[in-house]
């Protein structure tokens, strides 16, 4: 062997490396370990999937699929469940699972005795332990709710030391709820609400129960959320609202505090709805979320905030668009939707579009979420007019104390002070646009054109539905003054000139497809320039490319007038026999 070749090779041994290894081994230790936890705490999660029977209709045989979803979410690979012809969805899906966990069916669920003596719904509980938040899933993604639930956890001791055998808890439901839309200021209504003394919230603003989180969608359906968890997220305002009676003169004690929360998905999203038996069949569903919600919570104050659906498409692109965004590129991706929308209702109806799943992740924008009178009809089958508010941003904008004046009646709370109404007024609007977004400017004429042919027959039947013609969105009389309300649905902590305020919320918008709101436990979709619509080119997107021609913009527009004819149709042989 050459002289050579052994000092190459000596100057491999570990000798001359020794003390360059030794400072980099604690960190290369604590590398490896935190590694191997990591795959045993992946191992042990695929291991605890939770296993629900599902039993087939054409042979009676039972089977146990796991209660996840693989890919792009539609069950493909469960080895069994039933056959839904509704879960095809344009071809993309061809075996879907039924959900059977009883934990899942609300419709025969029994609803808890409410107390009289309260004002919002409540009822007690016996305590049995006080680390009743174990296995709450909603503490694994929120900080918030996880140092709220330990002060909780403090007072279940205290209760169960001085009395085991009949220490309870008291239980309690939202009085209201915030149901829509995202993007039309639904968290700076929620957090104003929140500055009345006689209103409590959850350490989460959107729970994104009713829609998503029931079914597991945010833990990547590794495993549900069941009711008793989304209530123990109200377990602090129940505790405020026991500590706050108020008596009469006969001694009797009432509870006149309310709690609420502002899920905005809970109006339109039941992209799930095929899982559930008493849809299964159908090729749109027979039940939403509006009668889940009825089942559990038949009074429930319900706000609904609306906007001019051409300004929150736009709005919703600058804010969940995660690429360079531009007033061209997002007129490629209206017409990409349009496309899509239209190729969908030339067979089916527009609402079996708009709770179609692959329909949905075909359009590179959510033009769904502004069809209001499709989600709005559902809910009015089901709820008493006087049960909803419905707003609108303009309106908000235009008139705030009015605004706020009518939301405060609609909850039957008590007058406030002049100096009380002031602290709930004048604050910071709550996530007001990007100075960023606001650099990409107005949308284009032609884009507001298309959508404003668009959007315009549902409008008209939403107007003629409420009996109100300001939700027209006319162009000739609408302004565009909202834009400071022009809010996303995330917050990391609201108002931070609030000094009193008792709710913290944390996290980030997560990077799902498809989504209505933007905190920890429930992302919306983030979308880059290069998932942009089918046809176009990546420079087109980001807008370096030429401007489509008149032609193809006549071509696009006479096809949206020939796609909302056949669609407004097909929603009215639906609908029959409604209005």
């Amino acid at each position: 062997m050459s002289h050579g070749l052994k000092r190459f090779l000596r100057s491999l041994t570990l000798t001359k490396w020794k003390p360059r290894f030794r400072m980099k081994t604690p960190a290369l230790y604590v590398l490896f370990v935190s590694g191997a936890m990591l795959m045993c705490y992946m191992m042990l999660s695929q291991s605890r999937f939770n296993h629900h029977p599902v039993i087939s209709k054409f042979n009676g045989y039972r089977k146990y699929a796991v209660h996840t979803m693989y890919g792009n979410g539609d069950g493909s690979g469960l080895t069994y469940g039933h056959f839904n012809k509704s879960a095809e969805n344009d071809g993309n899906f061809t075996q879907s699972s039924v959900w059977v966990n009883p934990d899942l069916d609300l419709l025969h669920r029994e609803q808890p005795n409410f107390l009289p003596n309260f004002k919002n719904p409540c009822w007690y509980e016996r305590l049995y332990k006080s680390d009743v938040y174990k296995n709450n899933k909603y503490l694994v993604v929120s900080r918030s709710a996880r140092h709220k639930s330990l002060e909780l956890i403090n007072e279940w001791s205290g209760r169960l030391s001085a009395n085991r055998n009949t220490a309870q808890r008291l239980r309690c439901l939202p009085y209201f709820q915030v149901i829509g839309q995202p993007k039309c200021g639904s968290t700076d209504l929620f957090w104003r609400i929140m500055r009345h003394k006689d209103v409590f919230a959850p350490p989460i603003k959107e729970l994104h129960w009713w829609s998503r989180n029931r079914q597991g969608k945010n833990i990547n359906f590794t495993d549900i959320i069941p009711l008793s968890q989304y209530i123990d997220m109200f377990d602090l305002a129940a505790l405020q609202i026991e500590a706050a009676p108020e008596t009469d003169d006969q001694d009797v004690k009432y509870y006149s505090k309310i709690l609420g929360e502002a899920s905005v998905s809970t109006f339109w999203e039941n992209d799930d709805w095929f899982h559930y038996p008493e849809n299964v069949y159908n090729d749109e569903p027979v039940y939403t979320n509006a009668d889940y919600v009825k089942k559990l919570l038949p009074d429930s104050k319900l706000i609904l905030l609306l906007r001019n659906p051409i300004d929150r498409l736009f709005s919703d692109y600058l804010y969940f668009n995660m690429g360079k965004k531009s007033s061209e590129a997002f007129h490629l991706r209206m017409l990409n939707g349009i496309d899509v929308y239209r190729n969908c209702t030339e067979t089916h109806s527009m609402r079996y579009c708009v709770y179609n799943r692959s329909v949905a992740l075909q359009s590179a924008t959510r033009l769904r979420v502004g069809l209001y009178v499709i989600y709005l009809r559902d809910w009015l089958k089901l709820f008493p007019r006087e049960q909803l508010l419905i707003l609108r941003l303009e309106d908000y904008s235009n008139d705030l104390a009015g605004v706020i004046k009518k939301v405060f009646s609609f909850l039957k709370l008590r007058k406030l002070s002049d100096s009380e109404f002031k602290h709930v007024i004048h604050v910071p609007i709550a996530n007001k646009r990007k100075h960023k977004d606001k650099r990409v400017g107005q949308m284009l004429d032609k884009t507001k054109q298309i959508l404003q042919e668009f959007y315009e027959p549902y409008n008209q039947e939403l107007a003629t539905l409420l009996g109100d013609d300001r939700f027209l969105w006319s162009p000739e009389t609408e302004s565009e003054e909202n834009e400071d309300y022009d809010e996303d649905t995330q917050t990391d902590a609201h108002d931070k000139t609030t000094e009193d305020s008792e709710i913290t919320l944390d996290g980030k918008p997560r990077d799902n497809t498809d989504r209505s709101s933007d905190d920890p436990v429930g992302g919306d979709e983030q979308v880059t320039d290069d998932s942009a619509g089918k046809g176009t080119t990546k420079d087109e997107e980001e807008g370096d490319g030429e401007e489509e021609d008149a032609g193809d913009d006549t071509l696009a527009y006479n096809r949206v007038k020939s796609a909302i004819k056949k669609a407004k149709l097909k929603s009215e042989y639906y609908y029959s026999g409604y209005n």
